[in-house]
């Protein structure tokens, strides 16, 4: 094939406790053969790696070209590439999947680490949290914070998609007015507010406090706390908030 190989170890080699390290291109032409490295070295080439069958490593799977098979790409860690990474079945990971060109598969594509794209609108990361701290009230017209949480966001240049819903109740009657928000540390990024009418039946003149929605530009990959509060504004009744039927979901994509 005109590759060389370092330390004995090469294509066939009984010896297989060591990297398989070709300086050139990896190519199996015939099918039904594999490129295969077992233990726990890698397979790294400085060319493109294609086969019609399997490539497997029990370690990295690194290409300075293309990671080409009709058949499986398989490692038990890493899996990068300068160029492409096609397969005609599966792409398994334990570890990183990465590739400065495109990724595809004729099945699936699975990673115990991360497998995330940079384009525009890419999903990047999701976290949901669910809150058990029973009943919460607020009569005050000082914020409150009904839920508090921590995130990290996965890229410095991303859109956060924050939700938040709760089941809530307000007593009394006649005339109130109660507003919620979003902030994130500390800042206000959107708020709703919710009026009853000074009538019988005290209808409600405006949107509710909850669901409540906004998108959050963000520019760092260091944690964030992003809160949700409620307060009277312009009320004599207490607002009343079930933690346990609250969830707060945040999306991350690129932008």
């Amino acid at each position: 094939m005109g590759a060389t190989s370092q330390e004995g170890t090469g294509i066939g080699s009984v010896d297989k406790l060591k990297p398989l390290i070709i300086n050139g291109v990896v190519k199996a032409e015939n099918l039904g053969v594999d490129i295969l490295h077992n233990w726990k070295y890698d397979i790294n080439a400085t060319g493109d790696m294609t086969t019609e069958s399997n490539i497997s490593a029990d370690g990295d799977i690194l290409s300075g070209g293309d990671v080409s098979a009709d058949g499986d790409i398989l490692s038990s860690n890493d899996i990068s590439a300068d160029g492409n990474i096609s397969s005609g079945n599966n792409v398994t990971a334990d570890g990183d999947i990465s590739a400065d060109g495109d990724i595809s598969s004729g099945n699936n594509i699975t990673a115990e680490g991360y497998i995330r794209g940079d384009a525009i609108g890419q999903h990047l990361n999701t976290s949901f949290y669910t809150f058990t701290a029973g009943e919460l009230t607020n009569n005050s017209n000082d914020y409150t914070d009904f839920a508090s949480v921590s995130y990290t966001p996965v890229s410095g240049s991303s859109s956060l998609y924050i939700e938040y819903n709760a089941t809530y109740a307000v007593g009394g009657g006649l005339a109130d007015n109660f507003r919620s928000r979003i902030t994130v540390n500390d800042v206000e990024i959107t708020w709703r507010n919710q009026t009853w009418t000074n009538s019988a039946g005290g209808g409600t003149r405006s949107a509710v406090l909850f669901p409540i929605t906004m998108v959050f530009s963000n520019s760092v990959t260091t944690a964030l706390t992003i809160k949700i509060q409620a307060k009277r504004d312009g009320a004599d009744d207490i607002l009343t908030l079930n933690t346990n039927s609250a969830v707060l979901k945040v999306s991350e994509y690129a932008r």
